[in-house]
């Protein structure tokens, strides 16, 4: 099968996708040249040397030229319609995007007998993400939902949440394929790199983009409850995003933190999540998370929330812990569980890299996302 992948964003998703597809299939890889989701310093790497670092060899590489700004964009999605339909393309599988470009392209290439498919990572914006911006594009990230012959989600719940969005009728051309575990950056890391890391007192992470919806502000809540438990826990921040300051000022002592609030460097990795013995995701909301993806593929115990998606990657008791969201309470005691308790961290560590090793594979998402979208 010839598979056309389109990413305006999601890339680390779509090379590891890309990858595991190019086992048994053609691949042409769509990118822009844009760098501002590249965990690196943009100065030192292009998206051309990142995609040739990242994607197997046999996957052939186009590009979206120019910014979405340019009207040349127009003549730009004329000249991806004629190479699709000269590599005689069977699929073209386009990311989630607000990008009027992707949106023509889609709409084009209709024409041409190339089924499509469509990945909705999330159904609805997470509170404080939607602005005007989002708002008046939102028209196009719809309109590829419906004009998708199939379309993508990570969860059961997210499933519900489209049927709720968009009526059951809608809701059939939809498929649940989980969100793959990033085990290729786990996978780099050096034994002497997991043996340094582990070398420190406990440490929670908290890792990602910051944003209201992550919760962080339960988590400082609930570090004082779990520093009387534990001993010389200390508690790592790390990411950017939105200002740092009102969390700052809710921190009252700032010894049990370690604050990174920076872009954090793809090779930053290794040390952030071997050197956690837990990994803390305290969301208010979510739909799924790459940072619970990168939590597993090291083999790091969870601590996550009963929201969205995450009770189906991270299940309770086997993987981590789940608890309610906006509790600080139950968010320090589970916690204190798992910094406490070490056969049964060692078992939830186990089996998150046997979870994913096996179920969220890029091989057992690549095979799903072949059999029941691309044919099924």
């Amino acid at each position: 099968m010839r598979i056309a992948l389109l990413v305006n964003w999601h890339v680390y998703y779509t090379c590891e996708l890309a990858n595991a597809l190019a086992r048994e299939h053609e691949v042409l890889f769509i990118a822009r040249p844009g760098t501002e989701e590249i965990a690196a310093d943009e100065a030192e790497l292009t998206m051309d040397q990142f995609l040739r670092e990242r994607l197997d060899p046999r996957i052939e590489v186009e590009w979206l030229r120019f910014r979405a700004s340019d009207p040349r964009g127009l003549l730009e999605v004329a000249r991806l319609r004629r190479r699709l339909r000269a590599w005689r393309s069977d699929v073209l599988h386009l990311q989630q995007t607000w990008d009027w470009r992707s949106a023509l392209l889609h709409r084009a290439v209709r024409g041409l007998g190339i089924r499509t498919a469509y990945t909705v990572h999330d159904v609805k914006p997470h509170p404080g993400d939607e602005n005007w911006t989002v708002r008046a594009l939102g028209v196009l990230e719809r309109a590829h939902r419906h004009w998708s012959d199939r379309v993508i989600v990570h969860s059961r719940q997210l499933l519900e949440d489209y049927r709720q969005e968009h009526g059951e009728s809608r809701a059939r051309s939809v498929r649940v394929v989980p969100h793959g575990a990033y085990s290729g950056l786990a996978a780099a890391a050096s034994r002497h790199q997991a043996e340094e890391a582990g070398s420190g007192g406990p440490r929670v992470l908290f890792f990602g983009r910051l944003s209201r919806y992550k919760g962080l502000d339960v988590l400082i809540e609930a570090a004082p409850v779990v520093a009387a438990r534990v001993p010389g826990v200390r508690f790592v921040i790390a990411g950017r995003g939105e200002d740092f300051t009102p969390y700052r000022a809710r921190i009252d002592d700032p010894e049990l933190f370690e604050i990174h609030n920076r872009r954090i460097d793809d090779a930053e990795l290794p040390g952030l999540f071997l050197g956690a013995q837990v990994v803390a995701l305290p969301y208010l909301e979510a739909s799924q998370s790459g940072v619970a993806a990168l939590a597993l593929a090291f083999g790091r115990p969870v601590v996550a929330t009963r929201v969205g998606g995450l009770p189906e990657m991270i299940e309770d008791g086997i993987h981590g812990l789940i608890v309610p969201p906006g509790d600080s309470s139950q968010l320090a005691a589970a916690l204190v569980r798992l910094l406490t308790e070490d056969a049964f961290a060692r078992r939830c560590a186990r089996q998150a890299r046997v979870k994913a090793r096996r179920e969220l594979s890029w091989r057992a998402v690549a095979k799903r996302t072949a059999e029941s979208v691309y044919v099924g």
